[in-house]
């Protein structure tokens, strides 16, 4: 979690509770430069994927840029928890990534998902 300092009560306490739930919390501005496009300043487009995402993996990687847990997007696709692991796992290889927020960066850059 990540603040001003001069943060007010509203502040604090949407960030505790957004912390609470398993979010990310930081000041404006300051995440800026994590989620940069490439040099162009536009998206790659899914076409430079050697294979492309299937719908449900684009719904399950629009739903981690948005910070839900595996469970939380599992309870909303209506789909188990070894599912979104599976998607996930598929996803990882697509996109090269070897983590969530590799994954999700670069479903930015592609102009996949938007947060």
């Amino acid at each position: 979690m990540s603040l001003p300092a001069d943060a007010g009560v509203d502040e604090l306490t949407a960030a505790t509770l957004a912390v609470a739930e398993g979010l990310w919390v930081g000041a404006p501005g300051w995440s800026g430069g994590l989620m940069r496009l490439p040099r162009g300043g536009e998206a790659l487009g899914e076409e430079s994927l050697a294979e492309p995402l299937t719908s449900r993996e684009k719904e399950v990687l629009q739903h981690m840029a948005e910070g839900l847990a595996n469970k939380q997007i599992a309870l909303l696709l209506g789909i188990s928890e070894h599912t979104v692991k599976f998607h996930l796992s598929s996803l990882y290889a697509k996109l090269g990534a070897a983590s969530r927020t590799e994954a999700v960066k670069r479903g930015i850059e592609l102009g996949l998902i938007s947060l």
